[in-house]
């Protein structure tokens, strides 16, 4: 029953995230809200996750050392997440329902072997039966 716990809560994480994307999506034509919003780094008090996030970059020949190919500065650093954030929140939606579909697809993985355990289950009481 394992894997079937394990089906579960993802797909119940998964329903979460697209109930919550729904959510938003009929908010836009709720005429009785101030305001909502969705998108990256909008606003830290709202701030559904946090995700660290980094842009390595290196390159090596064989037998010689690795160097970083893109070296910023600090204005370019910030000029990049903040081009690199509008891109992201451009995105959103697809961005959204990609990760939506990679839960779906992560759950599906127990799916299989979920119904072999409760296939098996059910053999189990049957044979106490007999």
């Amino acid at each position: 029953m394992k894997n079937y716990e394990e089906l579960a809560i993802k797909m119940s994480d998964m329903k979460n995230l697209k109930q919550a994307i729904d959510k938003f999506k009929s908010a836009k034509s709720d005429d009785t809200l101030e305001e909502f919003g969705i998108g990256f780094n909008l606003d830290d008090r709202f701030s559904a996750v946090k995700i660290e996030l980094s842009l390595d970059t290196w390159s090596k020949k064989r037998h010689s050392f690795s160097l970083t190919i893109l070296d910023m500065n600090d204005r370019q650093k910030i000029k990049f997440r903040d081009h690199f954030t509008t891109v992201l929140n451009n995105n959103l939606n697809k961005l959204l329902s990609e990760v939506v579909e990679l839960m779906r697809t992560d759950a599906m993985q127990y799916k299989n072997i979920a119904v072999e355990e409760m296939n098996e289950f059910v053999r189990n009481l049957r044979e106490l039966e007999e």
